[in-house]
């Protein structure tokens, strides 16, 4: 006798963390079912048959939980030079389990399957479905053109199946690569520059990027292309945030100003003397404080702004506090807040967008009663 599936997680697949992951089995066993118990990644999940026998299970609340361990925290070394050029991300964003299910029936006996599934931290959306293949290699950012500022961290982040090829990262313009090795995990960001020091890969503007298991180029790879775009005089801001595949996105914005918000704690009661004994009815007890960073953004089209429009939604978003062109350390980063706005995603009317975005800073310390 064997489990049957009524709805089965595919393998050929990577899985979407915070989607459902949904599975109903039963067994075709003429015994009745008792139970049935899921194990995968240290866990075990026990399950009891709807009246027609099935069972049913959603994998998202247990793999989102295992997959995120520290909320998306960077705490990479993305510096340079390095033996590898790139480190690997796979324990941040990155999940496989061995599930196996094991349904218990009435004489005692057992129905078991075992199915291997990986996992990525990502989703897609009811109007934006899609799927991750788990043979191919995958870029793992929305926008086809992102936008490199020399003299500032960038990397790439990428996901390359579990084959033992190596891949390749090949600008398809001027054939400057670089090899990723097995046996390094399957979700890597490829250092493109610490700051101070450059991977040279680029030429200056438009440079258009292949990932493969074939350096010439096999046509199957992820394609991406980065401009290279040097900054004069480095006076605006640089935000990098977590993107909804689990990759690093990175903008800079030219104009903005720092405001402080200030707020009172609480009064106390101090009128209890004579008015010309009195200096003042209350007491305060101190104020609260915080800086907020006021900058926007405009799109003459809507082309490319994807990437950017993940921003809005991100769990994890950092201030760059670093010094232009010197080596970037992880403490150069300040995590800040996106405060909660109405954007427009797009319309029919124009093509041009304007997005106006304030960032909220860690709170200031201040002195309270």
């Amino acid at each position: 006798m064997a489990i049957v599936y009524k709805i089965d997680l595919p393998t050929d697949k990577i899985l979407c963390a915070y989607n459902n992951n949904v599975i109903r089995f039963n067994s075709d066993s003429t015994e009745t079912p008792i139970s049935a118990t899921i194990t995968f990644n240290g866990l075990t999940v026990t399950l009891y048959p709807n009246p027609t026998g099935f069972f049913y299970f959603n994998f998202k609340d247990y793999i989102t939980g295992l997959i995120n361990t520290d909320n998306f925290k960077d705490d990479a070394e993305l510096l340079l030079p390095t033996a590898t050029l790139y480190v690997d991300w796979t324990s941040k964003v990155f999940l496989y389990s061995s599930i196996d299910i094991t349904i218990n029936l009435a004489n005692e006996t057992t129905d078991t399957d075992n199915v291997p599934v990986n996992w990525l931290a990502n989703m897609f959306q009811l109007d934006n479905k899609g799927t991750i293949p788990s043979t191919l290699p995958k870029i793992l950012h929305e926008d086809s053109v992102l936008t490199f500022y020399p003299n500032l961290p960038f990397d790439v982040t990428i996901l390359t199946p579990q084959t033992g090829d190596e891949y390749y990262f090949t600008n398809i313009d001027n054939s400057l690569s670089l090899t990723i090795e097995p046996p390094h995990g399957q979700v890597n960001r490829l250092i493109i520059s610490d700051g101070d020091l450059e991977y040279a890969l680029f030429d200056l503007g438009y440079n258009e990027f292949e990932l493969t298991s074939d350096k010439i180029g096999s046509g199957d790879g992820a394609t991406v292309s980065i401009i290279r775009k040097p900054i004069t005089c480095f006076k605006g801001i640089y935000i990098k945030w977590i993107n909804s595949f689990g990759g690093w996105n990175y903008h800079y914005f030219e104009s903005w100003r720092k405001d402080q918000t200030t707020k009172d704690t609480f009064e106390l009661n101090n009128d209890f003397d004579n008015l010309e004994d009195t200096l003042s009815k209350v007491i305060q007890g101190g104020k609260t404080a915080f800086n907020k960073i006021v900058t926007k953004q405009e799109f003459t089209t809507n082309e490319n702004k994807a990437g950017f429009l993940t921003l809005f939604a991100s769990p994890k978003i950092y201030l760059y506090t670093g010094t232009f062109g010197q080596q970037t350390q992880v403490t150069d980063w300040l995590e800040v807040s996106l405060t909660p706005s109405t954007i427009t995603l797009n319309s029919s009317h124009k093509n041009q967008s304007t997005y106006n975005l304030t960032f909220e800073l860690p709170p200031l310390d201040t002195r309270t009663v």
